[in-house]
């Protein structure tokens, strides 16, 4: 069966997208089990070895946070759920720190396995964190909602396109979009010139250390994802990738494997 081509978002590309609108019907969303400041997650790892905790760090904010999340009992130490969490942090036998770049700014996702079960921490903007304790399975899901793939990819192949590298850093900078528009695109593709003039272009970079398995592609919203190639001239490679691409990507950098 064919796909659904997206008419909208085909039109603004100028190539066909295929319709993925129902993707996030099915996605669980990032509902991390426990939300804070960012010094929630320090705060935890701080008390991480005490059976008491004084009273000015029980009373702290982050020490409240705490209690009211159930990840410390009443005398400030870790409850059964917070040594949980902690525990497979310290244990991790493999972890995956992922970035996105964006005009917006930078933010960070940490996730560590021990096992069968992982322990993950994420930035969701505005000073706050997103912690939880989770199977591998489960935190591929929150992951990929983290990095919110958008339900549309291109059809078919399209040709590569090569920029300047500081042009490229530059559409995802953080305040950086304006400067970005003073180099102009490529004539051809005419897809490319039309995702060039896109905003909110972002980076996403995730690596294990441990796996060697890492995600690399950059979203441009309502056009797909691309993936780069740095050239020794300075310059960039840019090609359009299904969505599936970043998908096994992140299922690869989490479990070790992309299948």
């Amino acid at each position: 069966m064919m796909p659904r081509i997206d008419r909208a978002a085909s039109e603004r590309a100028g190539v066909e997208l295929e319709a993925l609108d129902r993707v996030r019907d099915y996605q669980p969303g990032c509902r991390l089990e426990w939300q804070g400041s960012e010094a929630l997650f320090d705060h935890l790892w701080h008390v991480r070895s005490r059976g008491l905790v004084s009273a000015g760090t029980r009373r702290s904010e982050e020490g409240r946070a705490a209690r009211e999340l159930g990840l410390v009992n009443r005398f400030g130490a870790l409850s059964e759920t917070g040594s949980e969490f902690v525990a497979i942090i310290a244990s991790a036998t493999r972890s995956l720190r992922t970035r996105i770049e964006s005009e917006k700014g930078t933010h960070h996702a940490a996730i560590w396995v021990n096992g069968r079960r992982a322990a993950m921490r994420v930035e969701l903007g505005d000073g706050r964190v997103g912690l939880g304790a989770t199977s591998v399975a489960g935190a591929v899901g929150h992951l990929l909602d983290w990095i919110a793939v958008e339900p549309t990819w291109f059809v078919g192949e399209q040709e590569a396109v090569t920029v300047p590298l500081a042009a490229l850093q530059a559409r995802y900078e953080e305040h950086g979009g304006q400067s970005a528009l003073e180099v102009p695109a490529p004539d051809n593709p005419e897809w490319f010139r039309r995702a060039w003039e896109a905003s909110g272009w972002r980076s996403v970079f995730g690596w294990s250390e441990e796996t060697g398995f890492g995600i690399f592609a950059i979203d441009v919203p309502g056009f797909g994802w691309l993936e780069r190639y740095t050239q020794t001239d300075g310059a960039v490679s840019l090609r359009p990738i299904r969505t599936e691409t970043v998908v096994r990507q992140v299922i690869g950098a989490v479990t070790r494997d992309d299948r």
